[in-house]
């Protein structure tokens, strides 16, 4: 509930023409979600293109940040998108309504919260004149409710509610939207610890296409060869991720692949993919130049190299992050230099401040 009260309380700081019913919705998005959904992501795509339109191309830049308002979820600006943008926040729409969320008794609470706040003075909307409205709008039970005209006038929200986690990882799900729509492989390559089974999680959650890891494809025994190390990029077994995945793919077939258990030094038991028109390849060494012709989109992640510090120590401790720092973080940043592997993405996200 506090995280609900600073949100009301920022609000009323950056909108100071907010009135009962823009503090209602805010409260109702904050609890349900989107108020948005009885399209389906077809017509949601429609809506979303006509209102990029009516905003013109491209759309104004005075609102482009994702405005968090608690609960996991945020407002996304339309300025925020590019103009094929809508299919994509169409997909995030779609999948922010799929996942339950709000009942009535939290609701409720979160009303009394809001009532209190402006009992305290600490919102400039009576109590009694924020209840009498909460009667009127929500007579019949929670229900969305549009804002104000003086809110609209000012402020010319043009926004939809999505969770603040697609929000965060927005310019990767736009080129993640851009692959799936035609067809293909998308790689998530970048440095370790900088989110790329979380971002590759995430696309696979949203478009229920496969996902493959590079970490599945350690080198065996017999490979692990000084020549072989001192190649930009050899510490993968990069042949038999084109054998297994990238090639079976790129023909429409299913993939049969398996992963190679690095604590026991042997593979493990084959995994049946079935044929699928988009899939992930998330994974460091993914962009490997020997492999990145089978791919019809890349990312780039990337961190500040003390988060970087920080979320190894915190995954994996003390000792794994003197063996990241002195064997395999080395390997990477050569590998990504010897091979211009970050040129090579179409889409670099830095995720520093995201976790």
């Amino acid at each position: 509930m506090e995280e609900l009260k600073q949100i009301l309380k920022d609000h009323a700081a950056r909108y100071p023409r907010m009135e009962a019913v823009d503090y209602l919705k805010l409260v109702y998005q904050n609890e349900f979600g989107c108020g948005h959904l009885a399209l389906e992501e077809a017509g949601m795509e429609q809506a979303i293109r006509q209102e990029q339109e009516a905003l013109g191309a491209p759309a104004p830049s005075w609102n482009t940040r994702p405005e968090p308002i608690g609960n996991g979820l945020c407002r996304l600006p339309l300025a925020a998108l590019p103009a094929d943008g809508a299919p994509a926040l169409a997909r995030l729409c779609a999948a922010t309504a799929a996942r339950a969320r709000g009942d009535k008794t939290s609701f409720s609470k979160k009303l009394e919260a809001l009532f209190a706040l402006c009992g305290e003075g600490q919102l400039p909307v009576p109590r009694a004149q924020m209840e009498q409205e909460a009667r009127a709008r929500f007579a019949d039970g929670p229900a969305p409710v549009h804002h104000s005209a003086a809110y609209r006038e000012d402020y010319a929200p043009h926004y939809r509610v999505v969770e603040q986690r697609y929000a965060d990882f927005l310019p990767a799900l736009l080129a993640a939207q851009r692959v799936a729509r035609r067809g293909g492989l998308l790689a998530i390559d970048g440095r370790c610890a900088s989110g790329k089974s979380t971002l590759a999680a995430l696309i696979g959650e949203v478009y229920g296409c496969p996902v493959f890891h590079m970490d599945d494809y350690f080198l065996p025994a017999e490979l692990r060869t000084p020549q072989r190390f001192a190649e930009p990029g050899g510490n993968v077994h990069r042949e038999r991720v084109e054998q297994e995945i990238l090639r079976p793919f790129a023909a429409g077939q299913p993939v049969v692949y398996r992963p190679f258990d690095c604590h026991a030094m042997a593979l493990k038991e084959p995994v049946f993919v079935p044929a699928a028109p988009f899939a992930v390849v998330e994974g460091c060494y993914s962009m490997h130049p020997a492999l990145r012709g089978y791919f019809a989109g890349a990312v780039f992640l990337t961190h500040s190299k003390q988060a970087q510090r920080r979320r190894i120590l915190a995954r994996s401790g003390e000792r794994m992050l003197a063996r990241f720092e002195g064997e395999w973080i080395p390997l990477e940043e050569r590998y990504f230099e010897g091979c211009g592997v970050e040129d090579a993405c179409g889409c670099r996200v830095d995720t520093t401040a995201l976790f």
